[in-house]
């Protein structure tokens, strides 16, 4: 989908993340470069890609500037947003996986301090989500915004999920689901 939306927009960039996960022992920025570069020849047969030519293509893939060191999305955006400012991109589409659309776009809110480049961003989801997941299994957790709701604030305890030890997530999540269950 990046691709596609490079060449629809005629892009002078693509960038790809990240560093925090690997394929086969190569950083998932440099595996998905490389998968679209060994598959652009099967791109060009499908529907979407119809009229684009390889040449149009390959120079944007063999080019693109990849991010193999951030850990996280905050990271990633705050990496490949200054590769943006130093190139004087003025526009941005990010294009991430259906279910991390919103969380992208908030940590791009949170992370990216140029306000110009920020209002000019603007995030695209794949049609690819994650194994086993739908955009449906996206929870979106916000604070009230109605002056008749006066519910508590359960969206300051959900990001505390985040900072759990790994070796304790699992006895978390099955005194939360308890928990929630005796209601």
């Amino acid at each position: 989908m990046a691709l596609y939306i490079a060449i629809k927009e005629d892009a002078s960039m693509l960038s790809f993340g990240t560093g925090a996960s690997e394929i086969n022992g190569v950083k998932e920025a440099i595996w998905t470069r490389d998968f679209a570069l060994k598959n652009l020849i099967s791109l060009m047969f499908e529907k979407s890609f119809k009229g684009l030519s390889v040449s149009t293509m390959r120079p944007l893939l063999e080019e693109a500037f990849l991010d193999t060191e951030s850990q996280n999305t905050a990271q990633e955006l705050r990496c490949i947003y200054a590769e943006y400012k130093r190139r004087s991109i003025t526009k941005v589409i990010t294009v991430t996986n259906p279910s991390h659309g919103a969380r992208c776009r908030r940590d791009l809110d949170i992370h990216v301090e140029d306000v110009e480049l920020r209002r000019n961003s603007y995030v695209a989801t794949s049609e690819v989500p994650f194994a086993g997941a739908t955009v449906a299994d996206t929870a979106i957790l916000e604070p009230p915004h109605r002056g008749d709701d006066k519910s508590p604030p359960f969206y300051r305890l959900i990001p505390k999920l985040f900072g759990i030890a790994s070796d304790k997530k699992q006895a978390c999540h099955d005194q939360l689901k308890a928990l929630l269950e005796s209601f």
